[in-house]
Order: C-alpha cells, then structure tokens, then sequence
C-alpha cells in the first residue's frame, strides 16, 4: 500500500448548501473548509496500518493549546458553532478504530487527519 497518492483543491467559495449536507463534505466545510481560508486540500494516502484522508485549508489555524479540545462534545472556538461536528467524527473514528489527527498546515492552517483502517490489510 505505501506510496498510493492522491490530492485535490477546491475552493469552496461555491460549494453548494445542499452539498455540506452530507458527512465528509459537512467535515470539509465546517472545520477545514475555514470561512477565512482560500482553498482546501484533499489529500489520500496509503500505510501499511492506516489509510489517510488528509483534509487542509489555509486559514487562520487552531492554536496549540485549543487543538486536544476540538474533538470534545460542545467545544467550539467559533461563537455560530455547536461543537457537535469533529466530536462526532472523532466518535464514528473511534468506532471504527481510526483515528483522528489535528495538525499544522504549513505556512498557514490546519489538517484533519483521519486515519481508516484498510478492508484488507498486507
């Protein structure tokens, strides 16, 4: 498996209402998909334990000490928000044991990182 890639950019600016309506488009917008970030990142990559689906925006970022706690039921840094959305990815990875990641883009932002455990492992 290592070494399968893949990446897409989008710029959701237009990203239909009806679109966030479901769960990976809903995560995009509403976390990585930042009001104030120009572009999300969509990156795939393959590991022998995981499979990575890479979700980045070029935003104002999560600072440092807040990162552990947007994963926690009714957090939410942004004052419109319910914190119910990374809460309820981090539960569905949990159940599934994946796992969730949030990082640092580079120069600017963050990444969502969920790792899904392969069908079939090599």
């Amino acid at each position: 498996m290592a070494g399968k890639h893949c990446r897409s950019s989008t710029n959701l600016n237009n990203f239909s209402a009806q679109n966030r309506a479901t769960p990976l488009p809903y995560l995009i917008f509403n976390r990585a998909g930042d009001t104030d970030a120009e572009t999300t990142t969509i990156e795939g990559d393959a590991e022998q334990e995981y499979v990575w689906v890479d979700i980045a925006d070029n935003g104002p970022g999560i600072p440092a000490e807040t990162k552990a706690s947007v994963i926690e039921k009714a957090y939410s840094g942004d004052a419109d928000g319910t914190g119910i959305g990374l809460y309820l990815v981090n539960k569905f990875m949990q159940q599934y044991d994946g796992e969730i990641r949030i990082e640092d883009n580079s120069p600017r932002g963050t990444v969502v990182r969920l790792g899904f455990v392969p069908a079939v492992r090599a």
